[in-house]
């Protein structure tokens, strides 16, 4: 968690922590436990 916030801070991101305790935690820990929004579309092609 330490290596993300560096991160986070490094580069102007926005970090937001979503409780498990919530409905939202439980959905986002179902499917890996983390998630982005992401400027820029990432191209499924080489």
């Amino acid at each position: 968690m330490r290596n993300l916030i560096s991160m986070v801070l490094r580069t102007r991101a926005n970090l937001v922590i979503i409780p498990s305790s919530t409905e939202g935690g439980e959905k986002l820990r179902s499917i890996g436990g983390i998630a982005a929004l992401l400027r820029f579309p990432i191209s499924s092609q080489p």
